[in-house]
Formats: structure tokens, sequence, C-alpha cells
């Protein structure tokens, strides 16, 4: 219980930094060219430590769950000043899809966990995606259509399976 704790602690503190980076555009304006923008994982931008996914996994050894509900994903217009993690919608870009792993290479289409095509629609990350028990990883925020000029918003994960957290507790 004191790990998943730690990491949420963390991941709170960081929930005020991701609010501080509002811009021009509104919260519900449309996503367009040539702005600035943040992902969000769990509320979080994931700047001074991973973002936590908790995970469910079977049992012990098992390699792959499923996300626990009610985790979410997000994308908010950022400021010039907005720091590491910040993204550019690019020439044309008018969407955000959200990708787990790495990002697809410029000009190939981006199968997301989630698209975004307006600032501040919090989406859940959805319980049937299949993800690590353990480890870290990366949520990329990529701009659609991937162009020269864009540039995606990264946001370090960690992956926690809550039955090794419950067990760490006892």
């Amino acid at each position: 219980m004191r790990r998943v704790l730690m990491v949420g602690a963390a991941t709170a503190g960081l929930v005020g930094s991701a609010i501080g980076t509002a811009s021009a555009h509104p919260t519900g304006a449309p996503i367009g060219p040539h702005q600035l923008f943040i992902g969000l994982v769990n509320g979080s931008r994931g700047v001074e430590a991973p973002v936590a996914i908790l995970v469910v996994c079977p049992g012990p050894g098992d390699q792959t769950g499923h996300p626990v509900a009610g985790q979410t994903l997000e994308v908010l217009p950022a400021s010039s000043v907005a720091g590491a993690g910040t993204g550019n919608t690019g020439p044309s870009a008018h969407q955000v899809a959200a990708v787990f792993g790495a990002p697809p290479p410029a000009g190939a289409a981006a199968a997301g966990v989630a698209d975004f095509h307006r600032y501040g629609v919090v989406k859940t990350l959805a319980t049937s995606l299949v993800v690590p028990c353990s480890g870290t990883s990366t949520v990329y925020f990529v701009p659609l259509p991937v162009l020269p000029g864009a540039q995606l918003a990264p946001v370090p994960v960690v992956f926690a399976n809550i039955a090794a957290a419950s067990h760490l507790s006892r």
C-alpha cells in the first residue's frame, strides 16, 4: 500500500503544474494548426515522475493485464512557456491521438487509444486495452496528420499491478 500511495502522491503534485499551462485557446475549443498543447494521463504530464497507470493482472507471472477503470487521458492547450512535453499541432493538424509505445513516423496514420478533436475533453482509458503488468513506457499525444513541423507531446508512464501493490501492503 505504501508504494501505491507514494506514486499517487507524486502524481497528485503534478496536476497543479499541468493546470498552469493554459493559453489563449480555451478549454473546449477545437484543435487546429500551429497550436501548442500538452497531453495528460490521469491528470498529469509526468514531467517530474512517470504517471502511474494501475493494471489488473490475473495472476502471478502474467505479463499483461488491463487498466483499472476510471483512468483518464486529456489534451489541453499550452502557453509558449509550457516547457518539456509540449507538443505542436504543426501546419495542418485538427486532432491529437493518444498512442501507447512508439509514435508513428511522419506521414503515417496513427491508431490511437483515444482521439481528441477539442481541448479539455476527458476520455476514459479503455479497460479492454492490453498493457504490461509492470515496467515503464510512454503515451505519445500525436497531432494528426503527422507532418513536418508537428511535434508530439510525450507523457512517461509506469505500469503498476494492483495485485502486486496490495500484496506489498500486507
